[in-house]
């Protein structure tokens, strides 16, 4: 990897601060605070969270040395999960600002913004604790990871009645997990046949054999081992060498035969549960040993985000017997030859108990301000409980002489899964893993595994891909013929969002339009909820009181309410929330907060940021309501479609039938000529050859009434699609451009796709009744009559049809009147003729309506409706240019060009 001024060297995952170290040509680069340091002095900067280092001119050029990049991979969440706020006052109001935070802010997650005239500035931690902007003149500052104490000096006064707004996230409630052991790759599959026979399978490949030799699933050999549940046929291999993709597996193995004993047979069977035993009978007696599975439910007390105990809803768990008369993870008993069972349902399991404290955070009108703050979890073994009057699902086979069919099924290894997380069930945090397989590195971005990434580039190969929320890995390809162990680089999981119970943040533009603002989050026991917040910019409800600060764009929320401290019950008192201290008086009435918890992650927002630029009408010549109130149209957004395109100009001085002339370019858009006055030929002048880029004049050319010298003007483009647009006036496009466009040349033009033009009818229905609404879908009932369009459709030219919602109103039991929204009366018929209404601006009929369609049935006062569709397309074309000094004397010009596709 070349180290120089001006490149960048990718780590591949994120890294922690503090921990990166560079041995080159008898020298050592280390980090401190993001900056990249040799003998003291700075030669690059670091971006921990994305793992980038950026090389600066004062780094030696290191391009052929030999290497050793050393540091802790690590994880950088991107979630907000805490923030607060100081107000500046007269008397508050300084360039030094201090504040205690509490929980302690992550390294690289803190972050502050301020006002200065109006304008936010912001200043972050670039991982050491250090604070800077994006310049030296916002301000500077300085983070105690042991106290959570921060010292900011601002870079100017900031303005008074502003908030200083600080936002972090905690690492409470993350779990740094790197270094675990994990289990080796393994191959999975099933077999195309439930019920097999226990002790008869056996799985090869090239460098392995395994067999079932003990008849309890476990898979035992050469090359590896495994196991296969005779049930299902769900069986996995774990190979000692890592095989190589395409390698086939091939699964020998005996299943039931139908209507043997050895079928596999599965029923519903109700249980009861007394005494701490679950008991149950099959409808059939003599089981085959070793072949009961029974799926049973089982009740779970368990810990609510709030620390609370609550009892949970059933949950299915599975188990067997052992070939001996007992289940396996149960005891208990089975009677194979009465077909009953009985056993002890309970199972101890470890969980997560969440743990909160209070907190003074500040003060409002009605006194101390208090937060719920989580502070971390214990770890408690729970045990479930039986469910009695329910039922439990039971596969088996009979006892008896029995059939069993021989059965091989191949498959071909296409991948290999890992399990990071076996032994716990968190959830993995994005950009946190990082493993060695056979060799290679693998690291995850957005879900994706990519193996040995670039330190040039920062690539790497997809490899596969990995399931945050059940740790397990799959990968399509991978590195073979080495060792299968795993070894785990940095790997960081989570068990939930951090639970908030009051949010401040500034919107990304402001300021914003009164009664826009809408907070969506979801509450640590699961339940969504939105909110919109009126003109007034408060709102104070049942769930949360919202203030907003439209014209800077600050929003306040507080989730919970203010409840009567005499109407609180037993079990809310004992809440860690609750402190008789932290009650407000309210005329008398004590009251006290009491929060709801919120993810912090789950909050978002929505608003409509508006600024005026009010234009004047009369200068503009169109009236200034049609625009935007910034006065600007958008012709470029995502999704539209631009033509590309650059027209070079050949001059020539004289011209003659038949000659030929080159562009000197291939595949062509279009070419056309202009004569000295700017007169363009017709096209009946020349043909072109778009492909070869050739342009040949016609034999009959009379140039009679056009000026030499004469210019070919000559285009190539590309038509593309937006993907993205940037304010810098940066265009992404959806595809590479065929040609090679000059930068300072080729324009890009706004394309306004008009679909098919095609005149055509839709909508049409009959209705019993005309109501004199316009509607493009059925008011009331229909009547019985009905028009047969299937058979007889209504004829239509792009010629004549005029766009227009048409009515025919029967005035008896044939005749009708036809009437259009827009052009009124066209016209009148009846049900034994063609009805053909004429647009007289053509002479010929808007459309015709063939009367084999009528039928019988109709009644006066029924209608037939439709929608009558033009080919045209409606574009208005205005142009205003405002007062300004002149420019030059060349012509300024605009060109409509109507691009078309026909597929006939």
């Amino acid at each position: 990897q070349v180290i120089k001024d001006g490149v960048a060297l990718y780590l591949g995952t994120a890294a922690e601060p503090g921990t990166i170290s560079i041995a080159v040509s008898g020298a050592t680069l280390t980090d401190d605070n993001g900056v990249m340091k040799l003998a003291g002095a700075s030669v690059g900067d670091v971006d921990y969270g994305n793992g980038i280092i950026r090389w600066n001119s004062s780094v030696p050029n290191y391009s052929t040395a030999s290497k050793t990049i050393t540091f802790q991979p690590a994880a950088h969440p991107s979630r907000v999960s805490d923030t607060a706020a100081q107000l500046v006052t007269t008397e508050n109001r300084g360039y030094v600002w201090t504040i205690t935070l509490t929980p302690i802010p992550a390294p690289g997650t803190l972050k502050l913004s301020y006002q200065v005239n109006n304008v936010w500035y912001v200043l972050t931690d670039r991982g050491g604790g250090v604070l800077a902007g994006y310049d030296s003149s916002y301000g500077s500052g300085a983070l105690n990871f042991s106290t959570g104490t921060v010292v900011v000096t601002a870079g100017a006064l900031p303005d008074v009645g502003s908030l200083l707004i600080w936002s972090w996230a905690t690492p409470v409630g993350y779990t740094a997990r790197g270094g675990t052991a994990v289990d080796a790759p393994v191959i999975r599959g099933q077999t195309a046949h439930p019920g097999l026979r226990p002790g008869y399978t056996t799985v090869t490949w090239l460098d392995g054999s395994l067999t079932d030799g003990a008849s309890d699933g476990n898979l035992t050999g050469t090359g590896g081992v495994g196991f296969i549940d005779y049930v299902t046929g769900i069986w996995w291999v774990r190979p000692t060498t890592v095989p190589a993709s395409g390698v086939e597996f091939t699964i020998d193995y005996q299943y039931g035969t139908v209507g043997s004993p050895s079928e596999l047979k599965t029923e519903t069977v109700p249980i009861t549960f007394s005494g701490g035993v679950l008991s149950g009978t099959l409808s059939v007696g003599g089981i085959a040993v070793g072949s009961l599975a029974i799926t049973f439910p089982a009740k779970w007390n368990f810990y609510d985000s709030m620390g609370r105990w609550t009892d949970s809803a059933t949950r299915s768990v599975l188990d067997r017997d052992n070939g001996s008369g007992a289940m396996i993870g149960h005891g208990g008993t089975v009677n194979y030859a009465a077909g009953t069972f009985s056993f002890d349902p309970s199972t101890t399991d470890t969980v997560r108990v969440p743990h909160y404290t209070t907190t003074v955070v500040g003060a409002d009108e009605t006194g101390p301000l208090y937060r719920v703050l989580y502070t971390g979890f214990t770890l408690e073994a729970l045990a479930s409980d039986g469910v009695g009057g329910m039922s439990a699902t039971c596969s088996y086979q009979t006892s008896g002489t029995a059939d069993w069919t021989v059965a091989q099924d191949v498959i071909t290894a296409t991948q290999l899964q890992l399990d990071l997380t076996k032994g716990f069930q968190e959830l993995i945090t994005a950009g946190s893993t990082r493993f060695r397989l056979g060799g290679s590195i693998y690291v995850e971005t957005a879900g994706q595994i990519y193996r040995d990434p670039s330190p040039d580039t920062g690539a790497g190969s997809l490899a596969g891909t990995l399931d945050r929320s059940s740790g397990r890995v799959y990968l399509s390809q991978w590195t073979s013929g080495g060792s299968n162990a795993v070894t785990l680089d940095s790997l960081t999981t989570e068990i939930s969002g951090q639970p908030v119970d009051e949010v401040v943040f500034r919107t990304s533009a402001a300021p914003i339009r009164s009664g826009s603002l809408q907070l969506r989050y979801t509450t640590a026991e699961g339940t969504a909820l939105s909110k919109t917040v009126g003109g007034t910019g408060l709102l104070e409800d049942a769930d949360c009181t919202i203030r907003v600060d439209h014209p800077d764009g600050v929003v306040r929320a507080r989730f919970g309410l203010w409840k009567v401290d005499a109407d609180l019950t037993t079990e809310e008192k004992a809440q860690d929330w609750y402190d008789p201290a932290h009650r407000v008086d309210f005329a008398g009435t004590l009251k006290i907060w009491k929060p709801t918890l919120v993810l912090a992650d789950s909050i978002l927002y929505n608003a409509v940021a508006q600024t005026f630029l009010p234009p004047d009408s009369s200068l503009l010549g169109l009236n200034a309501a049609r625009l935007p109130p910034d006065g600007k149209a958008l012709i470029f957004s995502a999704g539209r479609l631009v033509l590309v395109h650059h027209t070079a100009s050949l001059p020539q001085s004289s011209l003659s039938p038949t000659q030929t002339i080159d562009c000197g370019r291939l595949r062509l858009y279009r070419a056309v000529f202009d004569d000295a006055t700017g007169k363009r030929f017709p096209e009946s002048f020349y043909s072109v050859d778009r492909e070869a880029g050739i342009v040949t004049m016609a034999p009959d050319l009379d140039l009679t009434g056009y000026t030499a010298p004469y210019a070919l003007r000559h285009t190539v483009a590309d038509l593309v699609r937006l993907v993205a647009v940037d304010i810098s006036g940066k265009l992404s496009l959806n595809q590479a451009l065929s040609h090679a466009y000059p930068a300072d040349e080729s324009l890009v033009s706004a394309v306004l796709f008009s679909g098919t033009l095609q005149a055509r009818v839709s909508n049409l229905f009959a209705q019993s009744t005309w109501t004199s609404v316009w509607s493009d879908t059925l008011i009331g009932s229909e009547p019985l009559a009905q028009y047969d369009d299937t058979a007889h459709p209504i004829i239509v030219t792009n010629r004549d049809a005029y766009p227009d919602r048409i009515l025919i109103k029967f005035t008896g039991s044939t005749a009708f009147d036809v009437i259009g929204e827009n052009l009124g009366v066209i016209g009148s018929g009846t049900t034994g003729v063609d009805c053909s209404p004429i647009n007289h601006l053509t002479g010929r009929p808007y459309f015709t309506i063939p009367y084999q369609g009528w039928g019988t049935g109709w009644a006066s006062g029924n209608c037939l409706r439709f929608n009558l569709i033009s080919a045209a397309y409606p574009v208005s074309l205005i142009r205003a240019i405002q007062p300004g000094a002149p420019t030059g004397q060349s012509p300024d010009s605009v060109e409509l060009i109507f691009v078309g596709n026909v597929n006939a």
